[in-house]
């Protein structure tokens, strides 16, 4: 995001934005401090990345969304292939709709400077939202409080590498949760807890075709779709996407989805 303050006296601390400060703002910001002496020269510092997440509140599980619009959302998991994530996007432009990431930030060395700017873009353009799928991969059921907000908050890595704040939406790993990830969840701005309402299992599946069948089949509006960022799944898409529109229907982010 960008904004800007007027000129301030020389400080130790400059003052942030209002924007900022007051709490009115949510999402990743880039800051830089420009400097300037009474000869009129100027400086810059280097840019300082912060995430600031949206004010704590009650977090709601979501497994479906409105269905006044023929809107629907598709989501993929984990982003373990850097490939796979590559060729969705990819799709997803072709066909003009939309999606939603939930990254694992154990996974972050994966992934290229090439592919981080791409979703960059991708997140820029409205092609796809990010959403937490929490650090790990590790918690579950009976994850405590302190454990959840350590494993949350450590996945802000996820936003730093591509300067999109995963909050309001969460994914939690195999749909698992526990009160304390939903307390935490909430606490770091986290209001969606995503989960869904249609799940093909293509970690698992035979075929691509299979997976293509099972979504199609079964999308209707306000549906959620649970996939995964894997190369099966990504070869699958095309038909998804085709088969989608062949219904009426439009995949969008999440985020999208949920505001309609």
């Amino acid at each position: 995001a960008a904004l800007s303050t007027r000129w301030a006296a020389s400080t130790k601390a400059p003052r942030l934005p209002a924007a900022i400060s007051s709490g009115r703002r949510s999402g990743v910001f880039s800051l830089v401090v420009e400097a300037r002496d009474g000869a009129g020269n100027t400086a810059q510092s280097e840019p300082v990345t912060m995430t600031l997440a949206p004010p704590p509140g009650r977090a709601r599980i979501v497994r479906r969304g409105p269905s006044r619009k023929p809107w629907m959302s598709l989501t993929f998991d984990d982003g373990l292939s850097g490939s796979a994530m590559s060729s969705i996007i990819a799709a997803l432009r072709r066909e003009d709709m939309g999606a939603t990431f939930c990254l694992n930030g154990v996974n972050s060395g994966r992934w290229s400077s090439s592919l981080r700017a791409k979703i960059a873009r991708a997140t820029s353009d409205g092609v796809i939202d990010l959403c937490s799928h929490g650090y790990g991969h590790r918690t579950n059921r009976g994850t405590g409080l302190a454990a959840a907000r350590r494993d949350l908050a450590r996945n802000v890595v996820v936003d730093r590498a591509f300067g999109v704040s995963t909050a309001p939406l969460y994914r939690p790993p195999s749909g698992l949760l526990s009160p304390g990830l939903v307390t935490a969840a909430g606490e770091l701005g986290y209001r969606n807890i995503l989960m869904w309402d249609i799940d093909p299992s293509d970690y698992i599946a035979s075929s691509s075709g299979a997976i293509t069948s099972h979504v199609v089949r079964r999308a209707r509006r306000g549906s959620i779709v649970v996939l995964h960022a894997q190369p099966i799944t990504a070869a699958a898409l095309p038909d998804i996407l085709r088969g989608l529109r062949a219904k009426g229907l439009r995949s969008v982010p999440a985020s999208r989805l949920l505001r309609s």
